[in-house]
């Protein structure tokens, strides 16, 4: 399905104003308790689910301005239309209807770190920002031909996107990843006030 440069530019800076509403509002102010804990020991925590997600986009952000500095604005006017590895990436991270379809392998070099000295109410920060960022890359994509331009895959040149398929891929991934935090909220948040209401029984 084709799409004009302007409508798609549009849908995904509101999708990702959407998103970073929905990070102040659920996540900023959470304590780091809630943030930190895991809903089982091999599931991640909102906190390293926000590192993940900051981790790829920055990996991609660094790939999209590398890709347009490799060239000019091109053909503006030319309508969009998506490949097939943006199409088969996007079915495959995308929700649907609030929930995460399919499971994808994260690569080493993408999973988020334990360190005990790291807030992860920092992550939080950071994902936020980052977020910010990439709004902004989106509205500089709206210069360049969403065709043309070609850019790396997170796991490198092995695979790449057009311009207009690798912001529609992040877009989904933060989502997606979205969706895992609020379903981690679900389960820690009730657990923590049940933990400390315990607390508050015993004492």
């Amino acid at each position: 399905m084709e799409q004009t440069r302007k409508e798609l530019i549009r849908n995904l800076i509101e999708r990702m104003e959407h998103m970073e509403a929905q990070v102040k509002s659920e996540f900023l102010h959470q304590p780091e308790e809630v943030l930190m804990t895991r809903p089982a020991p091999a599931k991640w925590s909102i906190g390293e689910v926000a590192a993940h997600t900051t981790l790829v986009m920055s990996i991609y952000l660094a790939n999209i301005k590398e890709g347009m500095r490799a060239n000019d604005q091109g053909d503006q006017a030319k309508p969009y239309r998506m490949g097939f590895n943006g199409r088969m990436m996007v079915k495959m991270l995308a929700p649907k209807n609030g929930k995460v379809k399919w499971k994808v392998p994260t690569f080493g070099n993408m999973v988020p770190p334990r360190e005990e000295s790291y807030r992860p109410s920092e992550h939080v920060d950071d994902l936020l920002t980052t977020l910010r960022n990439f709004r902004e890359v989106i509205q500089e994509c709206g210069n360049y031909d969403l065709n043309r331009v070609k850019v790396a895959s997170a796991i490198g040149r092995i695979i790449r996107f057009r311009l207009g398929d690798a912001i529609q891929v992040i877009a989904a991934h933060n989502e997606r990843h979205l969706v895992q935090m609020n379903e981690v909220l679900a389960v820690t948040c009730p657990a923590m006030q049940l933990h400390t209401g315990a607390r508050q029984e015993v004492s």
